[in-house]
């Protein structure tokens, strides 16, 4: 596990933030709401995570990032999550309607469909 760079409860923590009209931004907008006991100073603002991250793993930093984009980095010990309980809970959800799709639309509905089924 890595060493954090910045701590939650030991001064300003310098912010790297998505922009406040995106849909990550105000989500952090709203954890960052909920936990006045931290107090951050607005380093950096992006509205590209790449980005974000880049400017985190240089140790710029703290930020909101996707679990996908950086589980390499956790895995390695080159970043980690200061808090769990900080953590955003981010899902997706596809629907349909009851009409035929065309042949490859159709497919990729059945492939989407067989990885999101239930396990036993």
């Amino acid at each position: 596990m890595a060493r954090p760079l910045f701590h939650l409860h030991r001064g300003v923590l310098p912010l790297m933030k998505y922009a406040n009209d995106s849909y990550m931004g105000r989500q952090v907008n709203q954890v960052i709401d909920r936990t006045p006991e931290i107090t951050f100073s607005l380093t950096f603002v992006s509205s590209m995570s790449e980005l974000l991250k880049r400017m985190i793993l240089n140790g710029d930093g703290v930020g909101w990032l996707p679990q996908y984009s950086i589980q390499r980095e956790l895995d390695e010990g080159r970043l980690t999550i200061l808090d769990e309980s900080l953590s955003l809970p981010i899902g997706a959800w596809l629907y349909r309607s009851g009409s035929r799709l065309n042949q490859a639309a159709e497919r990729f509905w059945q492939h989407i469909k067989t990885r999101n089924e239930p396990r036993e």
